[in-house]
């Protein structure tokens, strides 16, 4: 599975929201609460989510934060009006592991925008799952959609990464008996 630190990057590429929802279904499955403050209306993600509009004063938008924090393990942050300011209150007050989201693939070029972050991964749709016909249909599992580790250079698919988080776990079990 993809390694969460501290601060972690991830580059969402057009369609690749699916991969974003993949993951914390599955993060969820296995027991993690996850805490997603977002801007935007994403009814998706099955977990507990904080939208934050331009409307809210950062009082509001901080004391909604922290009433939110009760049995956490991790926090995920798509871009909002107060992006820095949340950033910072997690890295001084909150200190769980956290994904910065963003659509900016401007990190691809230049990887210098990625220092200061623990890992930084780039979802994208692997193009070779889509059918050319315009009127067949469009059947695009989680092999079709890629991890790329920007940091470490290397990428799985979705469905790829599951089935070795899984088999890690029974591998790790066994060892524990």
């Amino acid at each position: 599975m993809i390694d969460i630190g501290l601060k972690t990057k991830v580059i969402l590429s057009e369609g690749s929201n699916s991969i974003l929802w993949s993951v914390v279904d599955f993060l969820d499955i296995i027991g993690k609460n996850i805490l997603f403050i977002h801007s935007e209306d994403i009814t998706r993600l099955n977990c507990n989510s904080i939208k934050i509009d331009r409307y809210n004063n950062w009082e509001f938008v901080k004391e909604k934060i922290m009433s939110n924090l009760f049995r956490l393990d991790m926090i995920i942050v798509y871009p909002n009006v107060y992006m820095e300011n949340i950033s910072n209150l997690i890295k001084s007050q909150i200190k769980l592991p956290t994904i910065y989201l963003t659509t900016s693939e401007a990190a691809l070029l230049d990887t210098s925008l990625l220092r200061g972050y623990d890992n930084a991964y780039y979802f994208y749709k692997n193009s070779k799952g889509i059918p050319q016909n315009p009127f067949s249909a469009i059947n695009i599992s989680e092999s079709d959609y890629v991890i790329k580790d920007l940091l470490n250079n290397w990428e799985c698919s979705v469905e790829d990464l599951k089935r070795q988080y899984i088999r890690d776990q029974k591998i790790e079990s066994l060892f524990k008996k």
